[in-house]
């Protein structure tokens, strides 16, 4: 696999732009279809990603190569902003799609709506993995008992974590990561 080139100009634009871009919460909750997205850009001349499994299978199919390039392996220990976004934006350049907030409305649409098909999903790792999942829990809902590692490297109940600290009203702040 052949390394991508990332330069700092690539991050300050992936920065400038992600300022004006809806948030992961946001693209998760809203339940637009293509269609709707489509109608709603109509008059605003802009090439978009066309609603095609065989070219939505290549855009992810070079995102996935992109994330696992050791130079964006690396910029995901260093760069503060979303790489994923970064990816995706020099994607849809590479494509002759416009950069755009409709365009990565559109990628999560179309990610909706293909993420089970058994083509795609055998091929794309983070679709089988973890990806587009959104919250299973509820708000004020009782989360599972799952169990954590402190800072004292000792495994603790989040169940039992949450409920000392609201009976001390204390804040709990958990940490997490994930590396896919």
């Amino acid at each position: 696999m052949q390394s991508q080139s990332i330069g700092e100009d690539d991050m300050k634009q992936s920065d400038d732009k992600n300022k004006d871009q809806i948030s992961y919460c946001e693209l998760y909750s809203f339940n637009l279809t293509y269609e709707e997205i489509q109608q709603e850009s109509k008059d605003k001349n802009i090439k978009l990603i066309p609603d095609d499994k065989q070219v939505f299978f290549e855009i992810i199919l070079k995102e996935q190569q992109m994330r696992l390039d050791k130079n964006y392996q690396d910029l995901y220990k260093s760069y503060s902003g979303n790489v994923e976004e970064m990816i995706r934006s020099k994607i849809f350049k590479q494509y002759g799609y416009d950069d755009c907030p409709t365009n990565h409305k559109l990628y999560y649409v179309l990610t909706q709506k293909f993420r089970n098909d058994p083509e795609l999903k055998n091929q794309v790792f983070f679709w089988r993995n973890n990806v587009m999942k959104g919250c299973r829990v509820a708000l004020n809902q009782e989360p599972p008992d799952i169990q954590l590692v402190n800072l004292e490297n000792k495994k603790v109940s989040l169940l039992k974590l949450m409920i000392q600290c609201h009976k001390e009203n204390r804040l709990l702040v958990v940490y997490s990561g994930s590396i896919t």
